[in-house]
C-alpha cells in the first residue's frame, strides 16, 4: 500500500506577534512616563471664579473715655454689693450696704446668693424672655447672645436682691434701727462699674498719649469685704455718650476723606456700631476720635478694647491672590489696526525687521484703552514695523510697553492669560471688576498657582 500523503502544509511564522508586543511595550512606556511625570511634577489646582465681597478693615487698640463719677464710702464697715457690674440703675436701685458689725453681711454671704423661692410671675417672665430669644436666634447675629445674657443676669440679680432682702428683712430692720446697717443708692441714674484705674476724669481733649504704651493699673473695688470711709465704693457712668481714641497714620485719614461716620466692630464679641468721626493731634501724632451713643454697657469694665474699622466694602468677582501674575505687553496705537478682507477681527500689517515685505496678522488683544491695544509677542516681535493702513506711517513694536495683572484661564484645557482690573484686595483674595472686555467671567476656571505655569501650557485637571 502506498503511504498516505501528509496534506499539512507548514508556513513560515509571521511577525504579527512580535509587532503586538512592541506596541504594548510602547504603550506601557508612555503610560509609565505620564505617571512618573504626574508624580514628580508640582500639582496644579484649578479654581472656579465666583462672586464675592471684601471689606477693608483696620485693626486698632482703642482707649475708651466716658463720663464717669467715683462714688466714695462715708463710713467704715463690712460691705455687701447688690448691683451687678454693667447693670443700669436708677436712684431707687440698691447698690451696696455697709454693716458696721458684720453680722448681716455674714448672713448674706452665707446665703450664697441663692433664692429659696421664685414667684410664679417672675419665673414666667424669665421663661417668656428665654423663649423669645430662642425663637428669634440667628447665627449671623450671635453677638445678641451676650446682650441677652447680660439682661438675664440683671433680672436674676434683681430677683436675688428681693429674695435676700425678704429673707433677712427682720435682721436688716433691727440693724437699721440700731444704726449699724446702711443701704446706699446712686445719686443719679446710670451704669454701675467696680473697675477703677485713675482715668475716670480723663477726656478726649486732655488724655496723655503715654497711656497707649504704659497702660493703666486697674483694681476691682468689689473684691473687698471691708471698706473704709473715703474709699471708692463704685463707679457710676452717667451718660450713654462715650468716645474711643485711636492713634492712626495720616494715610487712614486720607482714606476716610470726608466721611463723618464709620462702622466699628468689637473683636471681643463681634458686636458692631456706627460712630461719628473727628480728629485731634498730640505731639504731631494724629488720633481718631470715635463718638458713640450706644453699646457702652458691654464694655463698662474695659479701658481698652480691640476694634476693627470697616471702611469700605467692594463686590465683584473674587479670586485668590496666588492666581495673580504680571505680564508685559506691547501697547500699539489703535490707528495701526484694521479689519482684514475675510474676517471681522482686528489685525495689523507687519513688516519684519529682516525683510521688506508686509503681511497681515491677527494678534490676541488683551486690553483696550482709548488710544491703544495691548498685544503680546505671539504674532509680532520687538523691532517689527507696523504699517498704518491710512497714512503708510510706521510704528516700531516695543516702543511702548506696559504691565498687566492677570490670571491664567484654563477653560479650554491650556493656560490662557486674561487681564484683570483689581478694585479691592486683602491678604488672601482680590475683588476684580466684572464685565471687562478680554477679561474673566463668572464661573471661569483659572490656575490657583499662577506662578507655576506658563502660557499655553496644557493643564491636566
Amino acid at each position: 500500500m502506498n503511504e498516505k500523503k501528509d496534506n499539512v502544509i507548514s508556513f513560515r511564522g509571521t511577525s504579527q506577534f512580535q509587532i503586538g508586543i512592541v506596541i504594548c511595550v510602547i504603550i506601557f512606556v508612555y503610560v509609565l512616563f505620564r505617571l512618573l511625570s504626574y508624580l514628580t511634577s508640582e500639582s496644579i489646582t484649578v479654581y472656579e471664579v465666583k462672586d464675592g465681597t471684601i471689606v477693608t478693615d483696620h485693626n486698632y487698640r482703642a482707649l475708651i473715655l466716658r463720663q464717669e463719677e467715683l462714688i466714695h464710702a462715708d463710713m467704715d464697715g463690712y460691705v455687701y454689693y447688690f448691683a451687678t457690674s454693667g447693670g443700669r440703675v436708677g436712684v431707687k436701685s440698691l447698690i451696696y450696704a455697709v454693716d458696721e458689725t458684720g453680722s448681716i453681711v455674714n448672713d448674706l454671704l452665707a446665703s450664697g446668693g441663692g433664692m429659696e423661692k421664685i414667684s410664679d410671675s417672675s419665673f414666667q417672665a424669665t421663661e417668656n424672655a428665654m423663649a423669645t430669644f430662642v425663637g428669634e436666634y440667628q447665627d449671623s447675629a450671635f453677638q445678641k447672645t451676650y446682650l441677652f445674657k447680660d439682661r438675664l443676669l440683671d433680672s436674676l440679680n434683681a430677683l436675688q436682691v428681693d429674695a435676700l432682702m425678704h429673707k433677712h428683712r427682720k435682721e436688716i430692720k433691727k440693724a437699721q434701727s440700731e444704726n449699724t446697717y446702711h443701704s446706699y443708692y446712686p445719686p443719679h441714674p446710670g451704669l454701675v462699674s467696680y473697675m477703677v484705674d485713675g482715668m475716670e476724669d480723663v477726656t478726649a481733649s486732655d488724655f496723655n498719649p503715654v497711656v497707649f504704651t504704659k497702660g493703666t493699673k486697674e483694681s476691682n473695688v468689689k473684691s473687698k469685704t471691708q471698706i473704709d470711709a473715703g474709699d471708692v465704693a463704685y463707679k457710676l457712668i452717667t451718660s450713654d455718650d462715650w468716645n474711643m481714641v485711636v492713634p492712626v497714620d495720616r494715610s487712614l485719614m486720607e482714606e476716610l476723606g470726608d466721611d463723618r461716620n464709620v462702622k466699628v466692630t468689637f473683636e471681643s464679641d463681634g458686636n458692631s456700631a456706627w460712630a461719628s468721626v473727628s480728629y485731634l493731634e498730640r505731639d504731631e501724632v494724629p488720633y481718631l476720635v470715635l463718638s458713640l451713643d450706644d453699646s457702652m454697657e458691654r464694655y463698662v469694665d474695659q479701658r481698652f478694647v480691640n476694634i476693627e474699622l470697616m471702611l469700605e466694602e467692594k463686590s465683584g468677582l473674587k479670586i485668590p491672590n496666588s492666581s495673580i501674575v504680571k505680564k508685559t505687553f506691547f501697547t500699539v496705537p489703535k490707528s495701526y489696526f484694521l479689519q482684514g478682507d475675510n474676517t471681522k477681527e482686528m489685525g495689523v500689517l507687519v513688516r519684519k525687521e529682516s525683510g521688506r515685505e508686509s503681511e497681515f496678522v491677527i494678534p490676541t488683544i488683551y486690553k483696550e484703552t482709548k488710544k491703544a491695544y495691548y498685544i503680546d509677542d505671539e504674532t509680532v516681535a520687538e523691532g517689527d514695523e507696523l504699517i498704518s493702513p491710512d497714512s503708510l506711517a510706521t510704528y516700531k513694536v516695543g516702543t511702548t510697553t506696559d504691565d498687566l495683572d492677570g490670571v491664567y484661564n484654563v477653560n479650554k484645557g491650556y493656560a490662557v492669560f486674561k487681564q484683570i482690573e483689581p478694585i479691592q484686595r486683602n491678604e488672601d483674595y482680590t475683588i476684580i471688576r466684572t464685565g471687562t472686555s478680554y477679561g474673566l467671567a463668572l464661573y471661569d476656571r483659572i490656575v490657583l498657582q499662577g506662578d507655576k505655569v506658563k502660557e499655553n501650557e496644557i493643564i491636566y485637571n
